[in-house]
This record gives C-alpha cells, structure tokens and sequence, in this order.
C-alpha cells in the first residue's frame, strides 16, 4: 500500500516540506523510512507496544555496530549448515530469545542490547513470512520458513537505518505514549491491528490483543480528540462490508459530518492461514481531511 499512502498524503504538506510526522503503530515503519526517503519529512516520533521491536530500534539507533557484529557471528554459523541444521538453529534462538526475556531491561541501553536485537532480527528474517505473534503467556512462537539461504546482517542498510533513526524519537507502549508529540500541524499515520473480519483473523501480536470492538472504539476516541486539535490523521483498517455489506461499524465510528474521509484502497497480503487469502484485498484508508 505504500505508493497509494504516499499519494493520500495531504498536498498542502507534500508541497511545503519537511513536515512533521508520527506512527503511532510503528511496525516495519515503510511509510516513514520512505518519507524521509523523499526528504518530505526531517524528524518523526514513532511508538510501538510490542517491546522487543521498539529495542531493535532503539539498538540500531545507539548501538548499530555492535549489532552488526552480532549479527554477523549468527550469518556466519547459518552460512555454514545445511538446511536441516538451519532449521534446528532456527528453533534453538527461538527458545534463547524466549529464555532470556525473563527480567532482561528493555528501558536503558546496555551491553545485552545488541545480542537480544540480533536474535530478534535472525527470527524475523528466518521465521514463516516475518510474521511476529506470541503466545498467551507472550512467548514467541512463529514457525521456521524454508531456511534457504538469507541476508540479516545488512550492515550497509543498517548503518543507513541507524543514520535516519537519528532524527527519531523513539516510544515504547500504548499508541496514546504519543499524545503529547500529536500537535496542530504534525501528520499522523494510525496502523493498529485490524478490526478481525471473522473470529479466526490474526489479532495478536503482543499479549496486547485487539480481539473485540472496543480497543477499536477507544482508538477512534482518540483520533476525534486529535480531530479536534487539528492534526492531520490516516488510518489504515480492514473492510468489514467486504464480508458483511451492513457492517458499517467504521462509518459509524468516523462519521462524514465530523470531517472524515473513508475508502476503498487494495492492498496486498502476504501472510494468511490460507493460501487463498492472500494476495489482493480491500482496506480502509480513513482522513479527517
């Protein structure tokens, strides 16, 4: 979806930038990296729930080179097995990387940082499809993918990404940590979890979960309080009239008549339990301008 996000844009910001900007749902932050990219933006605060990604972050940020050569003793033994051997160093990080969340200090940089960050990595590029998903008691818990071979060292890119994080604040928690950041003026992209269109939709990426309505509710509460200061909001949501054509919920809850905006934009999915699901689909695109 990124292109179709960088043209919904508000134009008065894409014609005078840099302008301020915010992801309150940070996730894999394309649409910031790409802002910065095309220079639209000069400094952005970003938040996201999930601890263990906002302490990537904030390694890359403080401690890039340390990473690195954490990274590169992982790449080194994966380079050196066979497929089978891949996937059993597959499931031995996983079982570290659970292991060693039990008191370990995600707040204040220290020397454990880069190791954590480079285990989380090696998950992310070797797990199924880079999905992220805990288990009830918040335990990782995603399966190994072909083990082929893979690069998740990238020092360059990292470098680059450490460079660009230079000009972020970095949050950890609720998407409302941000609040006193969201100003008349800043643009603000909402990515949360989806509002499931069936009971067996994907909604649990941290011990967080979205499961019902009302995180959904509380989230649009706050973008109207946000409305109401002048900030600039997109959020992106699934559909519900794609499966229901009188389930209006988003309609309902980001009404034309307080100045919002919605529709229809494709997207494409990766990750499914279904072969079927993936592909194309419909998604919300909600602006209050």
């Amino acid at each position: 979806m990124l292109d179709e996000l960088i043209k919904s844009i508000p134009e008065n910001l894409k014609n005078t930038p840099p302008f301020s900007y915010a992801e309150p749902f940070v996730g894999g932050g394309a649409l910031m990296f790409k802002l910065f990219e095309l220079n639209l933006i000069d400094k952005a605060v970003i938040c996201d729930y999930n601890s263990e990604l906002v302490l990537v972050y904030k390694c890359i940020k403080h401690q890039c080179e340390e990473l690195i050569i954490e990274l590169n003793v992982l790449q080194d033994k994966y380079n050196s097995l066979d497929k089978e051997e891949r996937r059993q160093m597959y499931f031995e990080i996983r079982s570290r990387f659970n292991e060693s969340n039990e008191g370990f200090v995600h707040e204040s940089p220290n020397s454990k940082w880069p190791k954590r960050a480079s285990l989380f990595i090696f998950l992310n590029k070797t797990g199924f499809n880079g999905l992220y998903r805990v288990n009830r008691k918040g335990k990782f818990n995603v399966p190994p993918s072909n083990m082929g071979n893979k690069d998740f060292s990238q020092s360059e890119n990292l470098r680059d990404v450490s460079r660009v994080l230079s000009r972020v604040t970095i949050l950890q928690g609720d998407y409302q940590t941000c609040l006193e950041h969201l100003t008349e003026g800043v643009f603000v992209y909402f990515d949360p979890p989806y509002r499931p269109l069936k009971k067996t939709s994907f909604t649990t990426y941290s011990s967080h979960s979205w499961s019902d309505d009302s995180q959904q509710i509380r989230l649009a509460d706050f973008c109207h309080s946000l409305n109401r200061k002048g900030v600039n909001i997109m959020q992106s949501n699934s559909d519900p009239t794609s499966i229901d054509k009188d389930d209006n919920f988003f309609q309902n809850h980001y009404s034309v008549r307080d100045g919002y905006s919605i529709r229809k934009v494709i997207a494409i999915r990766a990750i499914n339990s279904s072969g079927e699901g993936r592909g194309g689909v419909n998604e919300l695109l909600i602006t209050n301008y």
